[in-house]
């Protein structure tokens, strides 16, 4: 049959082994249609689910203020100990499961947050020779605006990013993992396609939460040409499911207070924080401690409690208040932090609405007592002597001071000049020192001759 058709003409040769049918050949056996289906009106993206406007208000609301949270925990874990940056760009599997661990989310969600708060330029690679990712000075910036203002300016660049974070873990053309932060997540329909899904979720009446299907039936009619259909699908889902986690829509539906980012040219970020500032809670400066160790907090925290705690206590559960939990390791994390007990018992009793229970404080003492005990320091040098006048001497003598000698024991100086460097300095002084080896062995060091 294969020649018959060939020998006729309605089939034709591209390759050996491999022919195509013409296309005047597949219009004619169509009936002349070019398309399997020709839609002049645009499908409905139906059926859609209705809930009422302030649900889905307090809903978005609760997500943005969430969001906030994540996205500060997030830089909080990177300012310590950022993640390596691999050698052909962005974070290995092994970071990305790490910071998800710490985020309490699954890696796609994580991936998510590492690249939208490198979008709005609070996170990035450092620079160095070791290069790691780590806050900008724009995340300190932007940490002391109102949580309104934090969630506009997150939201904004959300829309202009032409990277995807839906794509990570997935493959490219060439079978390369695609990494967070690293090359390969552009595409350039990406905010054009993100404000059309917007703009049709805003089209609908308020309260109003199309299927997901619906909407890509949508875009896919609108859009039949601008990109391929698998990767115009991801999209779609990307978009709706990082909206429901931003605070854009709620249950589905586009919140009242997003439709100022909507606007073109360009978002209109501070009326949409103006909307949003009414839906958020006021941040509290109190918290309620209780007898087994722990404090509830009703609500959002005052940043500046919220750092405090978060340094002091471990956070055992979220929702609509946050359980954080008081244990040895994390009272001895504040005060490695910087914190003195009489700080923290002061910061507690300010803070807390209930009496502060005795077995907190005695925690707290308990592991002030221990800290510090073990201390760790660097020393380039040591000067040891068995005559303790010796040593009081010298560090009485004022020539000696740029030595910088500090006195460890009766009969033990640390310097922070090396050891040959030492010897010479206090030699120039009038003394007469000798090297010794790490275990105690006397040491002759003679000067090299030199030749040219």
């Amino acid at each position: 049959p294969v020649r018959w058709l060939l020998d006729r003409a309605l089939l034709m040769p591209t390759a050996p082994g491999t022919v195509v049918l013409p296309r005047e050949v597949a219009l004619a056996l169509r009936g002349g249609r070019a398309h399997r289906e020709l839609c002049a009106e645009p499908p409905d993206p139906g059926p859609v689910v209705e809930h009422p406007p302030a649900t889905v208000d307090a809903a978005a609301a609760g997500a943005a203020q969430a969001a906030l949270a994540l996205v500060e925990q997030l830089a909080t874990c990177w300012s310590t100990e950022g993640p390596a940056v691999l050698r052909a760009g962005g974070l290995g599997a092994r970071e990305l499961k790490r910071t998800a661990v710490l985020l309490d989310t699954p890696e796609p969600e994580a991936a998510f947050w590492i690249e939208l708060a490198y979008a709005a330029g609070l996170l990035a690679p450092d620079g160095e020779a070791d290069e790691r990712c780590a806050p900008t000075p724009g995340y300190d910036e932007w940490l002391a605006l109102p949580a309104a203002e934090r969630w506009a300016a997150l939201v904004t660049a959300w829309l202009a990013t032409t990277r995807v974070p839906g794509l990570v873990g997935t493959r490219d053309s060439k079978g390369r993992l695609l990494a967070a932060l690293g090359p390969g997540l552009d595409r350039g329909p990406a905010a054009a396609l993100r404000h059309r899904v917007l703009t049709l979720l805003a089209a609908l009446p308020a309260g109003h939460a199309p299927a997901a299907d619906g909407v890509q039936r949508r875009v896919g009619w609108e859009l039949p040409r601008r990109m391929p259909e698998e990767t115009r699908v991801r999209l779609c889902e990307a978009v709706l499911a990082e909206a429901e986690r931003l605070g854009v829509t709620g249950r589905g539906a586009f919140a009242s207070f997003a439709r100022p980012l909507l606007r073109l040219p360009r978002p209109d970020g501070p009326a949409a924080a103006e909307q949003l500032r009414d839906q958020l809670p006021e941040p509290l400066d109190h918290f309620l401690l209780q007898a087994d160790l722990t404090a509830i907090a009703p609500g959002p925290l005052r940043p500046d409690v919220r750092r405090i705690m978060d340094a002091a206590a471990d956070v055992e559960s979220k929702g609509g208040a946050t359980v954080y939990r008081f244990t040895a390791a994390s009272v001895r994390r504040a005060l490695d932090a910087g914190w003195t007990p009489d700080e923290l018992h002061a910061f507690l009793a300010d803070h807390s609405r209930t009496p502060v229970p005795q077995p907190l404080g005695y925690l707290v003492d308990d592991v002030a007592r221990r800290h510090g005990r073990l201390r760790v320091g660097a020393a380039t040098s040591y000067l040891r002597c068995e005559d303790e006048a010796l040593l009081t001497q010298l560090v009485a003598d004022r020539r000696a001071a740029p030595l910088r000698l500090r006195r460890l024991a009766p009969t033990v100086l640390i310097s922070e000049l090396a050891p040959d460097t030492l010897l010479t300095r206090l030699r120039d002084l009038g003394f007469a020192p000798a090297a010794e080896s790490a275990d105690g062995a006397l040491v002759t060091l003679r000067a090299e001759a030199r030749r040219t």
